[in-house]
């Protein structure tokens, strides 16, 4: 089976999907309420207690504070709900999705039965969406969902990205990468091991991929602190070769071919421990339905063979 979890800000431990509470055990989710609205309650609360140990003698200090901190974590019980998926959050999906056998090489939705798959949406039921959270675990009301079309919008970015990477390395000459830094805010927040599942990076030792975080900025205050390493950015500035992918003739050859997931033709090493021990997990159904999409290829079906499946699902549905 295919479980959705997540992590509440502020809290270690893994929430499954679909959980009717939230939070620690034994303590009612509230929603997150103004800090000065909390402050004023607990100083109320403390006067209240102040004042009884003025009349009563009884109240310490510590009791005080312990009050108080009951109180606050009671109201600020961080039970924060998802409104969306970051872009980085997007590509952890897709990618966990495809070792679990749920999205086929060639981006398209694996038909298995499956209650946070829905198929056949849209014109013609061409069109699928797996749920991450229902609306009531959503700060929206709506489900978060990965559609198709999130799906294909990242195919056509990461191969952009990776063709442009292999242009490179066919003018070197070279046929694998022995390190690869991300750079710039985004990638900081890109898991490696995703990027490379979906192929967006080339493939590499996972312990030789680094973010560096903002290295445009970076170099800036190196070069300005520095005048050694200004004269090395200009020297290195003379030798900045601009490669234009439009016009290069075998960018559509490479963009086409790393469309799939991770890539139609060229090989991932370093993965292919994990893509096998995912694999071996997947039911037997599951297996069944991918190895169906293998044989059939990436041909899109026709609006026929879309309607009757259509129509056997909801034969199923009804029996």
């Amino acid at each position: 089976t295919l479980d959705v979890k997540f992590k509440i800000i502020g809290q270690d431990e893994w929430v499954e999907s679909d959980q009717t509470a939230y939070g620690s055990p034994g303590v009612a989710a509230v929603s997150p309420v103004n800090a000065e609205a909390v402050d004023a309650e607990a100083n109320e609360s403390d006067n209240r207690a102040n004042q009884n140990g003025r009349n009563n003698g009884a109240a310490s200090a510590d009791a005080v504070a312990a009050q108080r901190r009951r109180k606050r974590d009671e109201l600020l019980n961080p039970t924060l709900r998802a409104v969306g998926i970051c872009g980085s959050g997007i590509i952890e999906a897709i990618a966990e999705l495809f070792l679990a056998g749920v999205i086929a090489p060639n981006g398209r939705f694996v038909e298995i039965a499956h209650p946070r798959l829905r198929l056949g949406l849209g014109d013609g039921g061409g069109k699928a969406e797996f749920v991450l959270a229902w609306p009531h675990e959503t700060n929206t009301g709506d489900a978060i969902t990965v559609h198709s079309d999130d799906i294909r919008a990242i195919q056509l970015g990461k191969a952009a990205l990776y063709a442009g990477a292999k242009l490179l390395m066919n003018r070197l000459g070279l046929a694998s990468v022995d390190s690869i830094m991300l750079a710039g805010g985004f990638g900081s927040y890109i898991d490696p091991i995703h990027a490379m599942i979906l192929g967006l990076i080339p493939d590499c030792d996972l312990a030789h991929v680094q973010a560096v975080g903002n290295a445009a900025g970076d170099g800036a205050r190196m070069i300005l602190l520095d005048k050694q390493k200004r004269a090395e950015a200009s020297w290195a500035a003379r030798w900045v070769t601009y490669v234009e992918t439009a016009v290069e003739p075998s960018f559509q050859h490479e963009f086409v071919g790393a469309i799939n997931i991770p890539h139609a033709t060229d090989a991932f090493p370093h993965l292919a421990a994990m893509l096998s021990a995912a694999q071996a997990q997947w039911p037997p159904d599951r297996m069944l339905a991918m190895d169906a999409m293998r044989s059939g290829g990436s041909r899109r079906a026709s609006r026929s063979e879309r309607t009757a499946r259509r129509e056997r699902r909801t034969a199923r549905r009804d029996a």
